[in-house]
Formats: structure tokens, sequence, C-alpha cells
């Protein structure tokens, strides 16, 4: 019975502690889209910067650009997975591990965010070896840019853009 009460009151402190810090978390992003939520997103082709919604894709003579602009429900889905893989919490560039291997070429993501008036860089490397302590932010990460990408290529503007024509060996 003692030990029953002891594993008990274990038990408690265990959920508690749990709520303080997982629950922290969550009051650090507001539930609903501050009015100043904005992202630019840029790859080795592509850029979209939301606060104006234009996109660009890259050409071997030049850039073409279009202006499409997010639904709510679209800019809601993205936001919430912004608050859901805890963005503000990625560190501003994923390392590479050096004793890794790097394949060739590799090309840089980022995603600079507006939020509640603050602005955070966050940017990543294709082809070289992670850190095992950043292996799950960083697939967060990606898993956030494929969200993106799948909002943009959704949109009927940017369906009717020409696929780029610059070619990555």
């Amino acid at each position: 019975m003692y030990t029953l009460l002891k594993i008990s009151k274990a038990f408690t402190l265990l959920a508690i502690m749990n709520l303080l810090i997982y629950g922290c978390k969550s009051n650090q992003y507001d539930k609903e889209i501050p009015n100043d939520f904005s992202f630019v997103l840029k790859d080795e082709i592509t850029t979209f910067d939301s606060e104006t919604g234009v996109y660009s894709r890259q050409y071997m003579k030049g850039d073409s650009s279009v202006t499409v602009h997010l639904t709510k429900e679209e800019k809601q889905k993205i936001y919430d997975s912004f608050v859901n893989y805890d963005f503000l919490e990625f560190p501003n560039s994923f390392e590479c591990d050096m004793k890794s291997y790097s394949m060739l070429p590799s090309f840089e993501t980022k995603l600079h965010i507006v939020y509640k008036g603050e602005s955070k860089n966050v940017s990543t490397i294709t082809g070289c070896g992670k850190v095992a302590e950043q292996l799950k932010a960083e697939d967060d990460f990606y898993r956030l840019i494929a969200l993106i990408h799948g909002v943009l290529h959704n949109k009927a503007e940017i369906k009717k853009m020409q696929k780029t024509d610059m070619r990555f060996m």
C-alpha cells in the first residue's frame, strides 16, 4: 500500500512536469494567426513571399513571376504547421556533420517568418550528413517546407507556369 502511494505521487509529479514543460510551449504561440504573420520561402529555383503574393521561378534566360494569394484556409494550414513543428525553436541554421559525406550539387533552403513583430530565419543545406541532435527538428523543417510547396503548387497561377529549364548535375 505504501509503495502504491509512492508510485501514485510519482505519476502525479510526472504529469505536472509534463504539463509545465509541454503546456508552456503551446502558450508561446497565438491560437489565431497574428495579423503580421508572413513568410518568405527560397530554394534553389523558387521564391515565394506571402506578404506580396509574388512567386518567382528561375529559368536559364531569367526569372518569371506570378502573383498568388493564399486563402485564409491555406494560411491557417501553414500557420498550424508552424506552431505544430515549433518553428521558433529551430536553430537558425541546420548544421552539416563534417564527418559525414556530402553530395554535389547541394542547395540551401531558407524560410524567413515574421510572427508578432519578430522575425526568424532558418536555413538548411541539402546533400550533407546531418547532425544527430538536429534530425527531428530538421525533418520537421522539411515537412513544413513540403506543406508550403504543396499549397503553392496547387495554385492555378503556378500550375500555368513553365517548368524550370535549369538543370543541376
